[in-house]
């Protein structure tokens, strides 16, 4: 049997303990702080005007456009995000909605990449409701 006085136990608890905290430690995998954004799969950069943001640069400039014909008086108004109500509880979202001065009504969708699902849903739309998705 071995004896010890209490400072030597207290030391040896005291080392455990550190040899137990060092263990731990290495056992758990370290956490690798960064700072990376989710990115579009299209490469497609989010974009913000005014109180609106845009999923793309090119949504953004097309708002801007239609912002400058409503000025000069060519639109007469325009709705964003307009729903297109399908089967099977499907909604399918057109980017702009214009009425132009001269009464006619477009219905237009901006894409960088058309993708087949788009295609799919364009042609559905298209013969369900009596428009023409215009792709810009």
């Amino acid at each position: 049997m071995v004896r010890m006085s209490e400072e030597e136990y207290d030391r040896l608890m005291k080392k455990r303990e550190a040899l137990k905290n060092k263990r731990e430690k290495e056992s758990k995998p370290q956490k690798i702080a960064h700072d990376f954004k989710k990115k579009n799969k299209f490469n497609a950069v989010k974009t913000k005007r005014g109180e609106f943001n845009f999923d793309s640069g090119k949504e953004a400039k097309r708002y801007d456009t239609l912002l400058s014909l409503q000025e000069s008086g060519e639109v007469i108004f325009f709705l964003r995000q307009c729903p297109f109500h399908l089967p099977g509880n499907v909604t399918y979202r057109v980017d702009f909605l214009v009425f132009w001065a001269d009464g006619h009504v477009s219905v237009e969708d901006v894409k960088g990449i058309l993708t087949p699902q788009f295609i799919d849903k364009k042609k559905i739309v298209e013969s369900l409701y009596p428009v023409e998705v215009e792709i810009l």
